[in-house]
């Protein structure tokens, strides 16, 4: 996943839209390589890159991450990868610690999930899916989002969102179409299942008829993998 000095990848989420559904047509997981530090017209990545890359890719069903590279080669332009040339940690390597802490929390429940859909909103990019409101969230709107929807081995739904914004927050609210009427966040320092919190302690979900509304915060490339029940 690089970004240029100059541009961004076009096709990104195209690819993840390919090597999603040929992942669940042969039964297997997939992973990601983030690149994680800069060579030949790749810029430095920033935290928000990182975390633009991991979440999106979960949003996706990938249940693996990987980054490209954990030492900086003497050769090729490599700079500033996690551990530098000389052996050192870099500010990289605190960043993808984090993350892989967060990763550890969410995996265990990720890992036992299935994808059943992934949609975009506002604007689908090129090759990717624009939310059409036929799943289990009928309506997003606050932000700039990627949707992935899921299923549990006992057939209890799950949804993750990832805000696509890499330099501003963004207040979600969704509209679900379900008959369930809780929902609860994995937290990432944790791994357990909380109440969502819309801003210290205030409740973040009110029910309806035939859904529920949840409404929450989302840092910048930041994500939220919720469970209904």
């Amino acid at each position: 996943m690089p970004f240029f000095e100059t541009h961004e990848f076009p096709i990104y989420f195209e690819n993840l839209e390919i090597v999603r559904e040929e992942a669940l047509r042969a039964g297997i997981p997939f992973w990601q390589i983030i690149l994680s530090c800069a060579l030949f017209n790749y810029r430095d990545p920033t935290l928000a890159d990182l975390r633009y890359g991991v979440y999106t890719t979960l949003a996706y069903g990938g249940q693996a991450l990987a980054y490209y590279t954990y030492w900086t080669h003497d050769d090729a332009s490599f700079r500033e990868g996690p551990i530098d040339k000389y052996g050192a940690r870099t500010p990289m390597f605190k960043v993808i610690q984090q993350l892989n802490l967060e990763m550890q929390a969410l995996g265990p429940w990720l890992n036992k999930l299935t994808s059943t859909r992934v949609a975009h909103w506002p604007e689908a990019p090129i090759g990717a899916r624009l939310l059409d409101g036929e799943g289990i969230v009928a309506e997003v709107s606050g932000g700039s989002v990627v949707v992935g929807e899921f299923e549990s081995q006992d057939g209890e739904p799950w949804v993750m969102v990832a805000n696509t914004d890499r330099s501003a927050s963004a207040f979600i609210t969704l509209r679900l179409r379900t008959p369930y009427k809780q929902i609860a966040e994995v937290s990432r320092s944790s791994g357990q299942l909380r109440p969502i919190a819309r801003d210290q302690g205030v409740n973040a979900a009110f029910g309806y008829e035939d859904g529920m509304v949840v409404r929450f915060w989302l840092a910048p490339a930041d994500g939220r993998l919720m469970r209904l029940y």
